[in-house]
């Protein structure tokens, strides 16, 4: 699995505490209609759940 895309910052949605700090986010390549970008606190929350399922050692170097 890889990710093709990029980092960006937004202004946060309304009601969420930032501190008047911006929000990051993974931005897909297929960004767009469909697709939509990841916030931080999103991609926190699925690294949560994958490590509930899967147990918290879940990054794996790949060796070529």
């Amino acid at each position: 699995m890889f990710f093709a895309g990029h980092g960006d910052e937004a202004d946060p949605p309304s009601g969420w505490q930032t501190g008047g700090e911006k929000v990051q986010l993974l931005v897909p390549h297929d960004f767009g209609d469909k697709v939509d970008a990841i916030s931080d606190r999103g991609f926190c929350i699925l690294l949560e759940e994958l490590a509930d399922m899967k147990g918290n050692n879940i990054v794996r170097a790949v060796l070529n």
